[in-house]
């Protein structure tokens, strides 16, 4: 029979025994197919052990199922003559090696390893049908590894989430490949998060409530070195060319970007942004970039110089005026005469949402159905002259 515990209970000349086992198809409740009743001898000097399932539902053969691998089962004796009997299991080799299996003493709370092979002794008393179970046996698997989260370069910020046996306490002791304790804990249940911890290798000492030793060697992976960098296409620039730079992202192993321009606006998690600047100054760009919980920096001051005369407002001694109408711009020229243009419109962080140019009208129209920033920047170009203009995006 596989996957399979014989347990034998000797004394005065005589044997008796029940088998416990775990099947895909078992059951915690009496199963016909897989279960077998108990049939108590009538002799007093025979000691008699089962399983029960309910109240006078006594098994000699109790198929379990296999989720049931971390169980307890209350071992019963019938015992109709007091004396020394041994109790001893056999075919445990069906189970895997980390598979702890454990004897309880109830009365003394004392513990005894079955797959030991050995006779245990015990002096039993009249032990009559009614009387609770005076022996359990536990099934304890060992603790694993649920998951792993990588540590960044350089840190300490790795995790192991390790799942202990879920019938007992269990303790265990983290030590790294020099000896060092790294980490410890004790009377846990269920699972445990190891935080803090550099890549590496790790042995993981653990024992249960129940006796059951463990060694086990576990693994933090390094996560892949995040590097942070970016070009900008100048590092000095005027607002009478634009005000505008445009940062080429340079970074590796980044999943995320995350760009600061220190001047006010918003931030961007574009990877390859442009950035609008609308005054002079000394301005600090930082790029953090990232993957997952690992990230890096850089950073570069822009320098940005004060308007020459080709910047001017809307409406001032160039005579080009721009007036919001429903959903469009309307642009005319001075004094109602023809004009070339080419106007660009931006939103805050300089990206680029629409362009238009054209030649020989005295008036144009630039529609804003798709411009879907609440504030945004408009730069018109003509001939020599410049108008760099920020304008709120209201609906009528």
């Amino acid at each position: 029979m596989s996957n399979a515990l014989n347990v034998a209970i000797a004394g005065n000349g005589y044997t008796d025994n029940i088998v416990v086992r775990f099947d895909p198809q078992g059951s915690t409740d009496y199963n016909s197919d897989l279960d077998a009743w108990k049939l108590l001898s009538n002799n007093p000097a025979v000691g008699q052990c089962y399983t029960q399932v309910a109240p006078n539902e006594r098994l000699s053969v109790y198929a379990m199922p296999l989720s049931a691998l971390d169980t307890v089962i209350d071992l019963h004796a019938y015992i109709a003559q007091a004396g020394t009997y041994t109790i001893q299991a056999s075919e445990y080799a069906a189970f895997l090696p980390g598979e702890c299996i454990r004897l309880e003493d109830v009365a003394n709370h004392i513990f005894y390893d079955l797959r030991a092979g050995t006779a245990i002794n015990f002096a039993l008393p009249l032990i009559p049908l009614s009387a609770p179970a005076p022996f359990r046996i536990h099934f304890s698997s060992p603790p694993t590894i649920t998951s792993a989260i990588p540590a960044c370069f350089g840190l300490t910020n790795g995790t192991l989430i390790v799942s202990g046996v879920a019938t007992s306490e269990w303790s265990y002791t983290l030590l790294n490949t020099s000896g060092t304790v790294m980490a410890a804990d004790a009377n846990l249940t269920g699972t445990d998060s190891i935080k803090n911890i550099g890549a590496g290798n790790y042995q993981m000492l653990a024992t249960t409530a129940i006796g059951c030793s463990y060694i086990d060697t576990l693994t933090v992976n390094p996560a892949p070195q995040v590097k942070a960098q970016f070009v900008a296409s100048d590092t000095s620039i005027q607002l009478a060319a634009g005000g505008v730079v445009y940062l080429t992202n340079q970074s590796q192993d980044a999943t995320s970007y995350l760009w600061s321009f220190n001047d006010g606006s918003g931030n961007t998690t574009m990877a390859d942004p442009s950035h609008l600047f609308m005054a002079p100054g000394d301005f600090q760009v930082t790029l953090k970039a990232s993957n997952g919980s690992c990230s890096a920096t850089a950073k570069q001051v822009i320098h940005v110089h004060d308007a020459e005369t080709g910047i001017q407002s809307a409406g001032q001694t160039t005579g080009i005026q721009v007036t919001h109408l429903p959903n469009q711009l309307l642009v005319t020229g001075p004094k109602g005469h023809s004009f070339d243009m080419k106007a660009t419109i931006y939103d805050l962080s300089g990206r680029e949402l629409l362009s238009f140019s054209n030649e020989g009208a005295s008036q144009y129209e630039l529609p804003l159905q798709a411009v879907t920033a609440s504030v945004f920047i408009i730069r018109i170009d003509s001939g020599s002259t410049m108008i760099v203009q920020k304008m709120s995006n209201v609906s009528y």
